[in-house]
């Protein structure tokens, strides 16, 4: 069936354009995706985000929800062409606006930038007098999921009234092309060439079911459709998502669906209407079988099992002292409850997808991932073919939170490319990735706590589950985090926990900010709070009472560690808070406060190396190259920045990612040796060994009662700690600039504390390199020496000096150094108990809140935060700020808003309208930052990661304000308006 299609006549940024669209086309399509405008982004396709903001004669509006035909005779300028084209009252602050957004790192993975760019400038134009409340409502229209906002109003505020951008002495410029559209993100990329094809993908209809059929005739006689693809078309296994703790995931599925997200058939057409017609007449059979539609329904006898072993996937525990004699104790109070967190969306900007294109033999994907070399590993495996025949590009990203930290669509994206042999796009739409793709582990755990008379505590038995949703995924990892964090951040001799992690027929679970920290945390703090109340102790003081004094190192010792900070966290937020803010006439007012102790980095006894690469160029440019692509964590000018600082650079150096890194995580094109099958296999059999180990361990303890568990890890601990020890050091024997490829490139906060310490090790090494040479050259000691801007220079005399440009010459070209990190060495379990060591070390973080609450509407308004975090070392204060901001407001998200219903394992939300993410007008307008500089980690010059802490600690903090204002716990996040209001009809 044709498609009525008319002309449009407009202009876009001072040209004039004349485009022949269908009638149904809106103005983002016709903007970005026949124009070319990639500074027009999408976000929702609703109006709701403002990703696609763009001037419409002098007016900001929602591109998505415009008809390409309403424009008509109309003018448009986008976020790049707003100096030039934008009317005179708008252009005449955009200049100071943009130099403060880039000083302030007002953005962080920018995807919304340009279209809050296009409705800021328009807010503050021809006005010095809007009030911060008046901008707020300006922009509340304008989503932004990284940053919360703070920054941002700062720059508009300040841009408005006229006052200078602070200095800065290395400026992200990332943030630059950003706000402008310049940056490119895989959503972008339109191949050159063939019009690429537009992919969709077929969906389960059922949470659980048999297939008996998959009818594809009818779609596949529709014109503009070029391929329908079931199982059967797959060349190499059926298999997706990580095999890091069990290969159980089909890229599509054949005989069985486990979940509503499980694909069941691919589409490839040369429009997207064929396409969606296509999925539409695709007829699958099923017959529905019985579901679990939450874990405690997975645990009971009669349950479906979800595969054949049970629905038990993962199990940990933590064992220490007698926890029933101490909680049978005459002057022991034992205070009990069960908490959970249900299903949190990474609600990322950039819809999920990618680009994918053959060149010759090669699959070229241009992908949003954390995870490069195990999405080319997992997309060669379902091909087929050699690993050398698959190349992941990873431009910039437009948000992760650890969503792509586990290999996705890929897989269904070189299908199609290799099946058509022709470019493809596959993007989901919002409504897929709300209601099909992964979420947030919901939890549930029961805790009894021990608390003597004085308020000390005792003991803790803790039962805790995660929801694994349909597949195992990195299910086992989360898990351990909810084990070794379970105490939080107290000192209880008595431990009993026992972590584990159930499949159900729920959206699979992925990390997410907070990585496990954020469900245990809440688990223990909210016990911890009720004790205090029950009891009548004050809310801080039985924390300090409690806090931990003491850490495990890497064996397994016991020892003081001074370095735990979490009295001086509290002390400082105690010290800011101020006389309780008063609550409007029928609400009421509460205060809330949260310490936690969150892993950073990986555990102890686990393989962790980054690479870094530094470069002196021809030109004397600097170049620095890692394999982490930019997620908006600010890695990409970070790294530059200790360059910069190391050799007291003016200009900032360039930062790449290292597509050799990412092509070859053996090392071996790094070190410039000769790529060869033999050294492939043996890696390949080297990782395996890693990653068998890890699958085994965690199949092995699933299935054991607890107790013999604990016995049985005491007893394995020195030959687990042995191989896993053994096979990193062969690893590292044979392969010396190696990295594991199966391991997520960031997660955990531990890419400044990894890669800056790669990046220090190479400035090191090429700092040693240049003095050499400049040593001899002028013939004078090192020690005489000094490196600058200019280059080597005699310190008595800086006329003598060896520029930049002449080393990077007498170098061949370039000059270069690669530098690794490792984590510290450690055991996997403690010899003496049999308990996981846990993380090689944690941030150490206290926030408070102040709220105000309506008890008939159930709506909370944060009037006041504060927050300190022990970050270990400042190294760029407006990152970590952002970092910080931008995780408290996503966290206070997640307490109160963010939440997604799902009944029978069907989600029942479909949009951003729904789905709450805090606006402008949400988040708390100043929140206040404290930061503590322990130089205890184990980053560059003793930094710790931060950009998880808020999203652990806000939720908590917001939900001890609420039981402070109604004297009734909240004992779940998300807590929407309904939940609260349900609260005050209970009895304290």
């Amino acid at each position: 069936m044709a498609i009525a299609s008319e002309r449009v006549r407009f202009k876009v940024n001072g040209r004039d354009i004349e485009r022949d669209v269908a009638v149904s086309t809106t103005l983002h399509e016709l903007l970005h995706d026949m124009v070319g405008c990639e500074d027009v982004k999408y976000g929702c396709g609703e109006g709701v985000c403002g990703a696609c903001t763009v001037l419409i004669d002098g007016e900001p509006q929602a591109s998505c929800i415009q008809l390409a035909l309403q424009v008509d005779g109309l003018e448009i300028v986008t976020a790049s062409g707003l100096q030039d084209h934008a009317p005179p009252h708008i252009r005449s602050k955009l200049p100071r606006l943009v130099e403060h957004l880039v000083a302030r790192e007002a953005f962080q993975c920018g995807y919304c930038a340009p279209g809050m760019l296009v409705a800021a400038a328009h807010a503050i134009a021809g006005s010095t007098v809007l009030s911060p409340d008046e901008l707020r409502h300006k922009l509340s229209g304008n989503i932004c999921r990284c940053s919360g906002y703070q920054q941002i109003f700062e720059s508009l505020i300040a841009a408005a009234r006229g006052q200078a951008a602070p200095p800065v002495q290395h400026p992200r410029q990332d943030i630059r092309e950003k706000v402008f559209g310049r940056a490119r993100f895989p959503s972008d990329v339109f191949p050159t060439g063939e019009k690429p094809l537009i992919g969709r993908i077929v969906w389960s209809e059922h949470p659980h079911a048999d297939i008996s059929n998959i009818d594809t005739t009818g779609a596949a006689a529709i014109p503009g459709v070029v391929a329908v693809l079931t199982s059967q078309d797959i060349p190499g296994k059926n298999i997706c998502g990580t095999t890091l703790f069990g290969a159980d995931q089909p890229m599509l599925a054949e005989h069985r669906v486990r979940c509503m997200g499980d694909p069941v058939a691919l589409v490839a057409a040369t429009s997207l209407d064929a396409a969606e017609r296509a999925v539409q007449a695709i007829r699958v059979h099923y017959a529905p079988l019985p579901y679990a539609s939450n874990v405690l329904q997975a645990l009971d006898e009669g349950a479906p099992r979800l595969r054949k072993k049970g629905n038990v996937v993962a199990q940990f525990t933590k064992v220490q002292g007698d926890v029933d004699a101490a909680l049978r104790a005459t002057d022991v109070s034992v205070i009990e409850d069960i908490y959970q967190s249900f299903i949190n969306d990474h609600a990322c900007m950039e819809l999920e997808g990618g680009v994918g294109w053959m060149e010759g033999r090669t699959i070229v994907l241009c992908v949003t991932t954390l995870t490069p070399h195990e999405v080319r590993k997992s997309v060669a495996r379902s091909m087929g073919v050699s690993e050398v025949l698959i190349r992941i590009e990873t431009p910039a990203m437009g948000g992760s939170f650890g969503k792509y930290l586990v290999p996705g669509l890929e897989p269904h994206l070189a299908l199609l490319v290799r099946q058509t042999g022709r470019p493809v796009r596959l993007f989901l739409s919002r409504d897929e990735i709300l209601t099909r793709r992964p979420k947030r582990h919901p939890f549930w755990g029961r805790y009894r706590l021990g608390v003597k008379r004085d308020g000390t505590f005792t003991a803790l038995d803790a039962d805790v589950i995660a929801d694994a949703g349909a597949y195992i995924s990195l299910t086992p990892a989360v898990v351990s985090v909810f084990a070794d964090e379970a105490n939080g951040a107290y000192e209880i001799p008595n431990l009993r926990i026992r972590a584990r992690g159930v499949l159900t027929n729920n959206p699979p679970g992925v990390p997410m900010r907070g990585f496990g920290s954020q469900q245990a945390s809440f688990g223990i703090e909210s016990i911890v709070e009720k004790a205090a109340r029950t009891l009548g102790f004050d809310p801080a003081e039985i924390r300090r009472k409690n806090f931990l004094r003491t850490r495990l190192d890497g064996r397994g010792r016991e020892h003081q560690d001074t370095g735990i900070s979490l009295a001086k966290t509290l002390d400082v937020v105690a010290n800011s808070l101020s006389q309780r803010p008063s609550a409007p006439q029928g609400w009421v007012a509460g205060r809330g406060l949260a310490s936690i102790r969150a892993k950073y980095g990986y555990p102890y006894g686990v393989t962790d190396r980054f690479l870094a690469r530094v470069t002196v160029q021809k030109d004397g440019r600097f170049l620095v190259e890692a394999d982490i692509a930019d997620s908006g964590t600010g890695m990409a000018s970070s790294l530059p920045r200790l360059v910069a600082r190391a050799f007291r650079l003016k200009r900032l150096p360039d930062y790449r990612v290292s597509q050799s890194m990412i092509d070859d995580p053996s090392g071996d094109l790094l070190s410039g040796r000769p790529r060869s099958a033999l050294r492939r296999s043996v890696f390949q059999l080297v990782e395996s060994l890693q990653t068998l180990q890890a699958a085994q361990a965690t199949a092995f303890m699933s299935h054991l009662p607890p107790e013999r568990l604990a016995v049985i890890l005491r007893l394995i601990a020195r030959p687990v700690n042995f191989a896993g020890a053994f096979v990193s050091r062969l690893k590292s024997w044979l392969f010396p600039l190696s990295v594991d490829s199966y391991a997520p490139r960031t997660s955990g906060s531990r890419g400044m504390v990894m890669a800056g310490r790669a990046i220090v090790a190479a400035v090191s090494k090429l700092g040693e390199a240049a003095l050499a040479m400049a040593s001899e050259v002028l013939n004078l000691p090192r020690s005489a020496l000094v490196i600058n801007d200019d280059g080597i220079s005699d310190r008595d005399d800086p006329e003598r000096t060896i520029t930049w440009v002449e080393l990077a010459s007498m170098a061949g070209g370039q000059l270069q150094a690669v530098g690794d990190a490792e984590l510290p060495s450690g055991y996997i379990l403690s010899p003496s108990t049999g308990n996981q060591l846990g993380c090689i070390d944690h941030m150490y973080v206290t926030q408070a809140c102040d709220v105000a609450v309506n008890p008939s509407t159930g709506e909370v308004r944060v009037l006041r935060f504060v927050a300190c975090h022990d970050v270990g070392k400042v190294i760029n204060p407006e990152t970590i700020r952002g970092q910080i901001i931008g995780s408290i407001v996503m966290g206070i998200g997640q307490a109160l808003w963010e939440n997604i219903p799902a009944e029978g394992g069907r989600v029942q939300i479909t949009g951003l309208h729904d789905y709450h993410i805090a606006t402008s007008l949400d988040a708390p307008a100043d929140i206040e930052i404290h930061l503590i500089e322990s130089g205890t980690g184990f980053g560059p010059d003793g930094a710790k990661g931060a950009g998880e802490g808020g999203a652990v600690a806000a939720p908590i903090a917001v939900a001890n304000a609420i039981y402070d204002a109604l004297r009734v716990q909240v004992t779940s996040i998300t807590s929407t308006p309904e939940d609260i209001a349900r609260l005050t009809s209970i009895d304290p």
